[in-house]
């Protein structure tokens, strides 16, 4: 208690709530969708003036790059073509990683292999050394094999069949449309009778409708139990069982996994010895937009070595960050304070408040008696400031708001010693000022804002 009020909310900043459901804060920001998402992973519109999550947005791939460079980089349309894999550089047959291209010992003739810089997987004794050329010869003469041949009839079969399948219901489609209405919505045919339409019904019966030949077929007829063959259950010690010397002998580091097959779908071997290098997958650069009114929220550079973005619409840089700092123990019964830390994100001055919550938890929580202001940078409490506000640190103002156990929460204390995280609900309201009205004019026209925030206090 002797200690000064300025060391205690230093030592709050080191101390936030360990809440594992808040990521540290204690606080959590409604989502438009009612999802309860950390500050950081969320997104603000600033047309619709909303919170967007990650679910709230579409997301568009802008460009197709390897991780092993960048470089090299390919749009939708080329990365397709390509099936969404490089044609230069080659990922490694065990783990999957970019492989890269090591200098051999005898440098005079300009030999190179591949190595992974994870697995130390190498290419030495195979037909992928020697030139850049030479290694790209040899990945084109295994992908071009007897077994792709096959693989890429089997493709093209599908292809040319789903193609077919799909104009065929398109132009039935079209066909029942046209023949029905004429110009002016008049029906061209008339509607069938009732008597009609019960006869069509019993003469069907035991067909289905083929989609492929667009007309009704003969059902084939379903086996019964009595037509399926049975045998007689045999007891488990009839079956030879597999010794363990056979399970002892097997090396597992030799077998190849699904993954790792499915990745040479040409070949597809069972052992890692006859594994190959593949083309390396291509990883998407992505946008995110706004679903209700299409606008960009997150837009990056097209270069795939770039960091920067052209639009990145973030929460943490439009609405205040609320955190709980480190309470005091909470009595049963009992009203206690607790601190509630508050950062502008903006360069300029904002007024909030809190506002009591529809919503109620396990506490009820007492906002402030009037609106609080933060400042750009301040460290003096004002006389404008409400009782409520203790400590004033740059752009960040602390709070004390008094908390008071519910009694639902103190019966489950009395049925539960374990641990737990209690939650409340308070709601924050701001005026929020557009970034694009401070760039275009000096008007600053303000939109009230309100966010409904989840509070997590330890028990």
């Amino acid at each position: 208690d002797k200690t000064p009020l300025k060391i205690i909310m230093d030592e709050f900043d080191l101390q936030l709530n360990g809440c594992c459901e808040s990521d540290g804060d204690g606080v959590l920001y409604v989502c438009t969708c009612n999802s309860s998402v950390s500050l950081f992973k969320l997104y603000h519109c600033r047309y619709c003036v909303e919170l967007k999550c990650s679910y709230c947005v579409g997301h568009e791939v802008e460009v197709y790059y390897p991780q092993s460079n960048l470089r090299e980089y390919k749009l939708v349309s080329d990365a397709r073509e390509s099936r969404c894999r490089s044609t230069i550089t080659f990922g490694c047959p065990l783990c999957g990683l970019f492989l890269h291209h090591q200098r051999t010992k005898d440098t005079s003739n300009g030999d190179y292999f591949l190595q992974c810089s994870f697995c130390h997987w190498n290419s030495i004794g195979t037909q992928f050394t020697g030139s850049e050329e030479d290694i790209l010869v040899a990945m084109k003469d295994i992908q071009n094999g007897p077994a792709s041949n096959k693989y890429k009839e089997l493709l093209d079969h599908f292809k040319a069949t789903s193609q077919a399948e799909s104009k065929k219901e398109h132009t039935r489609r079209h066909y029942d449309s046209t023949s029905s209405f004429r110009k002016g919505h008049k029906m061209l045919r008339s509607k069938p009778s009732k008597q009609k339409l019960l006869e069509n019904v019993k003469a069907r019966q035991g067909m289905r409708y083929d989609v492929a030949q667009g007309e009704w077929v003969v059902a084939v007829a379903e086996k019964s139990l009595s037509d399926v063959e049975t045998h007689p259950q045999k007891d488990l010690n009839d079956h030879e069982r597999v010794a363990e010397e056979d399970y002892m002998s097997t090396d597992i580091s030799t077998v190849s996994s699904l993954s790792q097959r499915l990745e040479l779908p040409h070949s597809q071997p069972s052992n890692t010895s006859a594994l190959t290098p593949h083309y390396e997958r291509l990883t998407a650069k992505m946008s995110k937009r706004c679903l209700s009114c299409h606008h960009n929220v997150v837009r990056p550079d097209i270069g795939p070595d770039s960091h920067k973005f052209k639009i990145f619409n973030a929460a943490r840089s439009a609405l205040p960050r609320v955190s709980i700092v480190t309470p005091k123990p909470t009595m049963r019964g009992q009203e206690t304070d607790v601190f509630v830390k508050v950062e502008n994100p903006r360069d300029y001055d904002m007024n909030f408040s809190f506002v009591p919550s529809e919503h109620t938890g396990d506490f009820s929580m007492t906002p402030p008696s009037s609106e609080v202001i933060l400042y750009v940078n301040s460290s003096e409490i004002s006389s404008d400031d409400p009782p409520e506000v203790v400590y004033r640190k740059g752009n960040t103002a602390y709070l004390k708001l008094p908390i008071v156990r519910n009694t639902q929460a103190l019966e489950d204390d009395e049925d539960e010693e374990n641990n737990k995280c209690y939650e409340g609900f308070l709601s924050m309201r701001f005026r929020h000022v557009p970034m694009q009205f401070i760039k275009k004019s000096e008007e600053k026209p303000a939109q009230d804002f309100t966010v409904p925030l989840r509070f997590f206090i330890n028990k």
